[in-house]
């Protein structure tokens, strides 16, 4: 008995394992400003996106409010909407275009390293969620720069060209969008937040998995059996 009720265990365990880092993001999550993360992006030489003067936006971390291990970094990609204070948001699954993976999966993980990069990060997302996608480009965009003129946007301009050269994803990130409502009432910006895909389980751990679930049901039925007999 003590065989079987141990590979009972292992099967489960094969179970939690297989399954583990597929469930998305959920619930609520309170936001604060990345401490030291300064400003993401200033009204640079009066130029403004969508006609909206930037006073500073920061990278915020978000926390669920019943899991406080359960924290994302995000990034905006609603710039023409305020960001509130004391914002909760609500994650979901996020819809995310294929330039957007790219850019993740070329600049991301760098995007940390230093305010530079955070808001040359920041600027190149933006450009592609909610502009042409040409920082430099002056006739028809929202937002452009001159080149040269500004360290995070020509950083923000070699990550869309990183991007756009990465033709092929790895699909390595799940992405959450978080919307939420400010103390005050009203919408706050959307965010997007990414965290490592889980891995695809191999072939030997599908069939631990069959095997597993089979001996839990085998096992339930001699239990059952047993039951019906001293009853």
């Amino acid at each position: 008995m003590k065989i079987k009720f141990n590979a009972i265990h292992a099967a489960v365990f094969a179970v939690t394992v297989a399954l583990s880092g597929v469930a998305a993001a959920a619930g609520t999550y309170n936001s604060k400003p990345l401490d030291n993360a300064g400003g993401l992006v200033v009204n640079f030489d009066g130029q403004n996106f969508n006609g909206t003067p930037f006073v500073g936006i920061p990278v915020l971390e978000l926390t669920n409010t019943v899991n406080a291990q359960d924290s994302f970094l995000a990034f905006c990609v609603q710039p023409n909407v305020d960001l509130q204070q004391y914002t909760v948001y609500t994650a979901g699954k996020a819809s995310v275009k294929n330039e957007v993976k790219a850019l993740y999966e070329t600049s991301y993980a760098s995007a940390m390293k230093d305010t530079v990069t955070q808001k040359a990060f920041q600027l190149a997302l933006w450009e592609l969620v909610a502009d042409d996608g040409d920082i430099y480009a002056q006739q028809g965009g929202s937002q452009y720069f001159t080149s040269g003129a500004d360290e995070s946007a020509d950083a923000a301009f070699h990550m869309l060209e990183m991007a756009a050269e990465h033709t092929v994803l790895n699909n390595m990130y799940n992405y959450t969008s978080f919307t939420g409502i400010g103390a005050n009432g009203k919408a706050s910006q959307e965010l997007l937040g990414v965290s490592m895909a889980a891995a695809v389980p191999e072939a030997s751990t599908w069939a631990m998995l069959g095997l597993g679930l089979g001996l839990i049901g085998f096992m339930g039925r001699r239990k059952s059996g047993q039951d019906q007999k001293f009853a």
